[in-house]
């Protein structure tokens, strides 16, 4: 039936195609949180209005109308609701993120919207969705569900999307959504490779003045000094760069120039924020140790832990800085 309603190549479930003309339907999924699901899906849909340019893009009041209008339970109040769209000349792109915290009824909705393609209002006429055939929908799927849903997988809850009838699902993982080196990773690259080159101690160091680093070139040092790291997921390497930028850009203060001690410091300095990032992008708490009970009910924290950080400086038998955005 679906064959019929879209054009999605449905002998290959796994098959990634954004270049298929609408209707069509994408799921994303990733065994992990934060894989980068949301930002995956908003490179695809780059790549969908850069394939389908001809047409005309919607203008930002029309695409709150329309959502307004998918989401019944939120009346549309604008005045250009009644506008026409040409369905020829016009792609409409979904981007829906499904909460964790959603309930099971959610899977009502998804068969009105995708089985039906018709979701009617208790109220006006005016506010029913229809599926038109100049739509996509990308859905993002949850990983992880609330406490009430916790002992279902996510394929287990959306029974719907994951039964006899196989959406076209996108595992998102470190191999097609890889982590995006941006400024604050040059920033921060450039001034570690002076730091571990020894060039903090011997002169003054300024890394928006460098060229910028190659995305290879950048792969194979965080390979070599930060191998977890950049295995992570890009959550956790996003949290590292910001971090470490936050920290390292005050080193550029003019004090540490004219001060004769300044090149040790700078260099103690960015070796201690270098630990710090390590710790606090993939724990903020110290391994804790759960019984099989707790593993099952997916507890991450009893509650009386002490901040990562916060233990690490009361135990820490080595001088440890951290730097204020005043430069502090």
């Amino acid at each position: 039936m679906l064959s019929e309603l879209y054009r999605n190549p449905w002998t290959n479930s796994q098959k990634h195609d954004i270049g298929t003309e609408p209707p069509w339907i994408q799921l994303y999924t990733s065994e992990q949180v934060a894989m980068g699901k949301s930002t995956l899906i908003q490179r695809d849909i780059q790549s969908i209005r850069k394939k389908h340019q001809k047409k005309q893009s919607m203008k930002f009041v029309l695409h709150l109308i329309i959502m307004n209008r998918f989401w019944s339970y939120h009346p549309c109040s604008n005045d250009s609701k009644g506008a026409d769209i040409d369905e020829k000349n016009t792609l409409i792109i979904y981007h829906l993120n499904i909460s964790s915290c959603v309930s099971k009824q959610m899977n009502d909705f998804l068969f009105e919207l995708l089985f039906l393609q018709h979701i009617n209002s208790n109220s006006r006429t005016t506010q029913c969705f229809h599926v038109n055939s100049n739509m996509i929908f990308l859905i993002e799927i949850p990983s992880t569900l609330d406490e009430l849903n916790s002992t279902l997988s996510f394929k287990q809850f959306f029974y719907l999307l994951f039964s006899t009838v196989q959406f076209p699902t996108v595992q998102v993982s470190n191999q097609n959504n890889e982590f995006v080196f941006e400024k604050e990773a040059q920033y921060t690259i450039k001034w570690m490779q002076e730091f571990y080159n020894g060039n903090l101690k011997k002169r003054v160091i300024d890394p928006d003045a460098m060229a910028n680093l190659e995305k290879d070139k950048m792969k194979r040092f965080m390979e070599k000094y930060f191998k977890d790291i950049s295995r992570s997921n890009p959550a956790h390497q996003l949290s590292f760069f910001k971090y470490l930028y936050q920290q390292l850009i005050p080193l550029k203060n003019k004090f540490f120039e004219t001060d004769p001690k300044s090149a040790q410091w700078k260099h103690d300095i960015t070796n201690s924020v270098i630990e710090m990032a390590k710790m606090l992008c993939c724990r903020q708490y110290n391994n804790i140790k759960l019984n099989v009970e707790e593993k099952e009910q997916k507890i991450e924290s009893t509650g009386q832990e002490e901040f990562y950080l916060c233990e690490k400086w009361h135990n820490s038998k080595e001088c440890c800085y951290l730097v204020n955005q005043d430069g502090g």
